[in-house]
């Protein structure tokens, strides 16, 4: 898929939330996913799986992982690791944010929930 298509798909995307939010809906009714996974041998799973995320309509997507070249295509915001692979720190970072984003799904009365996708890359060497 070329760099248009991925464009073309992300703002479609985008408004297919803005119009739901129009029709009554909440900012938030898409739920959010919390991606956490990528090491030193497979630095992209975890943006492909939140790009795969982006793409099904979820308002937001977080990820936990080490860095790599491919976190400034996607539309997410990155719990970066400290090193090449995961640590038990930004893991309880992540869990934090998750305890954050639900309190503020529940407080806008978004009916979305924040789902863990847990494991995309983990375990490379």
């Amino acid at each position: 898929m070329d760099a248009v298509t991925v464009d073309q798909a992300a703002a479609r995307a985008a408004a297919q939330r803005a119009a739901a939010v129009a029709a009554g809906g909440v900012k938030g009714d898409g739920g959010l996913v919390l991606v956490i996974g990528g090491s030193r041998a497979y630095a992209a799973p975890p943006f492909l799986a939140a790009l795969a995320a982006r793409r099904t309509g979820v308002h937001g997507v977080r990820i936990a992982a080490p860095p790599s070249p491919a976190a400034p295509v996607l539309e997410a915001h990155l719990i970066e690791a400290p090193g090449p692979e995961l640590d038990a720190a930004t893991v309880r970072t992540a869990a934090e944010l998750s305890a954050r984003m639900g309190a503020r799904l529940v407080a806008d009365g978004a009916r979305g929930r924040v789902v863990w996708l847990v494991g995309p890359g983990l375990g490379g060497r």
